[in-house]
């Protein structure tokens, strides 16, 4: 299970189900996880280029499949995480 704390540090998104994107104005959002009928989007960070908002992306994907990787044993085995989403 992996965590997103936000770049405000006011929210923490649960990756369980969910989907995050990058939008023409460089934010990054969380869909997937709320409680609502409709799916709304969970502000997670923005930042100044397109391609600063590909890096953290690219980090959060690193981040999930370094929680995933299994050294110690021959079974599946999933550890927690939370990734804080950088300020700049």
């Amino acid at each position: 299970k992996m965590l997103i704390r936000s770049q405000n540090k006011n929210v923490i998104f649960d990756m369980t189900g969910s989907n995050i994107e990058i939008n023409s104005r460089n934010e990054i959002h969380g869909y997937g996880n709320t409680f609502a009928f409709n799916n709304i989007a969970t502000f997670l960070g923005n930042y100044q280029t397109k391609e600063r908002a590909i890096e953290v992306f690219d980090e959060i994907c690193k981040a999930y499949l370094d929680l995933n990787v299994n050294h110690f044993c021959d079974y599946g085995y999933v550890k927690n995480g939370v990734y804080q989403m950088p300020e700049v």
